[in-house]
């Protein structure tokens, strides 16, 4: 399943992620917290944290909990389902789709696969414009209207 993306073109468990290290930053004030999210992804992915194995945002939530935790204050990441109709998370998603149609730059680097799948993409565009700019004169381009794989199909002989 592809990742959903966002108009700047990272990923949407990249702004969840992005979600919880503001909403976990005002803690270091607090001793016990939850911090709910609908983003199933994004808790797999902060709970398997390895150093300096994830992105540069992924890193900053890793040592914002190692703070927390040397500070004795216990946050604990709870799901909760989307598009179920829990009102707080509805009101959240609602405040989230404004704030990025807003254009609002997150201030972290794009992440290495959201950079190469930004690229894959741009570049499969302009093959994809250059073939439909000379399909036309080629025999191919009469049963091939694109650039994508062909479906191959594989059928054992019988016996």
């Amino acid at each position: 399943m592809a990742p959903k993306i966002d108009h700047d073109g990272r990923t949407v468990c990249h702004h969840e992620k992005y979600d919880v290290a503001c909403n976990a930053q005002p803690l270091l004030e607090e001793k016990d917290a939850v911090i709910l999210t609908d983003s199933k992804s994004g808790i797999e992915v902060l709970r398997n944290l390895t150093p300096g194995q994830q992105s540069s945002l992924t890193n900053t939530i890793r040592n914002l909990a190692i703070t927390l935790f040397e500070n004795d204050i216990t946050i604990t990441l709870q799901w909760v389902p989307s598009h179920v109709g829990v009102d707080g998370n509805e009101q959240a998603d609602r405040i989230a789709k404004e704030a990025n149609s807003n254009l609002i730059p997150i201030p972290y680097p794009l992440e290495r696969k959201e950079i190469k799948r930004m690229v894959n993409n741009a570049m499969r565009n302009t093959w994809q414009r250059n073939y439909d700019s000379i399909k036309h004169d080629l025999h191919i381009g009469i049963i091939k209207p694109n650039i994508e794989s062909w479906t191959w199909s594989f059928y054992e002989k019988e016996t």
